[in-house]
């Protein structure tokens, strides 16, 4: 049997992702697009006894995922383009561990729930599911059209303008937002139901701000905490005043958001199928 010690010694050692899922168990991922509302359901992890780190701002992002989502983000989801080397996977793999033990630090001797909230973790899905075979993952999805119209393009700038920069052409930043939006979280959600399954849970945050009992309750069986007391939870839901403001804006902008972004807000349901 290990000891608590010797977990520690191998977790924060110079030691393979292997050891984490041995000693620890695998973890709760949670991502989306950048500005989505994505700081309840990390609250909702911790308050059901999950370690989601130390190191994080106030959204409560897991701030030693920044430069790893900086340096690999790109160059993986272009991978089918230009495959990585086997050298760039396995340095790609090494600077995960490292950000993961970073990440680890501060956790408790006798904890076994643990994860992270950081948006961009969507944009490496798969790879974190090769880490970790039996991790889960909580896809975030807020309406395309009002993070089309959103202060915060970080990903988009980050991200999208640089992966699909054949669609991007002669488009707004609005229009740019919500190619990259409907792009990213399509592949996200296929990978999701196609390769985790029951593992996968996509919550709108426009249902946590309407019926946020039960879409925490959903939360909660999700990660397996069903005996979590959702009541202080709810009393922090606040549905904002920038849901639904894509409808201040020009009715033939909001066209052609709705041209560009289509499949996606139909698959999500901010679309009524044609």
């Amino acid at each position: 049997m290990i000891t608590t010690h010797g977990i520690f010694r191998r977790l924060l050692g110079r030691r393979r992702v292997d050891d984490i899922n041995t000693n620890l168990g695998a973890p709760v991922i949670i991502g989306g697009t950048g500005g989505s509302g994505t700081r309840i359901f990390a609250q909702t992890c911790i308050s059901a006894g999950y370690f989601m780190g130390t190191n994080h701002n106030g959204a409560l992002d897991a701030l030693d995922f920044v430069d790893f989502n900086d340096r690999w983000g790109n160059a993986y989801l272009k991978r089918d383009e230009t495959p990585l080397s086997n050298r760039n996977q396995r340095r790609m793999t090494h600077d995960f561990e490292r950000r993961m033990r970073r990440h680890l630090v501060g956790i408790e001797p006798t904890q076994t729930r643990w994860g992270w909230k950081n948006p961009r973790s969507m944009l490496v899905l798969p790879f974190l599911a090769q880490q970790f075979s039996q991790m889960r993952f909580i896809h975030v999805v807020r309406d395309g059209r009002d993070m089309a119209y959103s202060g915060n393009q970080r990903q988009l700038r980050l991200h999208g303008i640089q992966v699909y920069v054949d669609q991007m052409q002669g488009l707004t930043e609005s229009e740019q937002s919500i190619v990259s939006w409907c792009r990213t979280n399509l592949d996200v959600a296929a990978f999701g139901q196609d390769h985790l399954a029951s593992r996968y849970l996509r919550v709108r945050f426009e249902d946590i701000c309407d019926r946020p009992a039960d879409t925490i309750g959903t939360i909660l069986e999700f990660i397996e905490a069903p005996g979590a007391d959702p009541s202080d939870l709810v009393g922090q839901v606040k549905r904002p005043d920038s849901i639904g403001r894509w409808q201040g804006h020009p009715d033939d902008e909001v066209r052609h958001l709705h041209e560009l972004g289509r499949e996606a807000l139909e698959a999500f349901g901010y679309l009524n199928p044609t």
